[in-house]
């Protein structure tokens, strides 16, 4: 089995539920771990990004999660500036907010790190 393979199945969504109302679309999510430990695991900056369009048709509507071609994420708050992280969210309702999965480490300083050396605690991890 190929690691492409591995990480296509780390995860799975299930929709819980979804309705439309006066030009709302709300759904809510769960996502599983078929990894058997904590996911992302082993390296502490590894992240897992929940990618979700919205479309009408052909067109897309709404959007979180979307990756740059340069592997930046849009609206996720590290890739814009490494002293921040994303918080976790209950609810999404702007492009802007991003659900992320991942361990947040801060150095011996207080300051938020996504180096390992530097780390001397964590400030969050992955299964908020």
């Amino acid at each position: 089995m190929g690691l492409i393979t591995i990480l296509a199945n780390a995860a799975s969504i299930e929709v819980i539920s979804a309705g439309q109302a006066a030009g709302t679309v709300e759904f809510s999510l769960r996502i599983n771990s078929n990894t058997g430990h904590k996911l992302p695991s082993a390296y502490p900056s590894r992240r897992v990004i929940l990618h979700v369009t919205v479309k009408d048709n052909d067109e897309v509507v709404f959007e979180s999660g979307k990756v740059n071609a340069n592997g930046s994420v849009v609206g996720l708050d590290s890739d814009m500036d490494q002293t921040k992280f994303e918080p976790h969210y209950d609810l999404i309702e702007s492009a802007d907010q991003v659900q992320v999965y991942e361990s947040i480490m801060h150095d011996s300083d207080g300051n938020v790190t996504y180096t390992l050396l530097r780390a001397s605690s964590y400030v969050t991890e992955v299964s908020q």
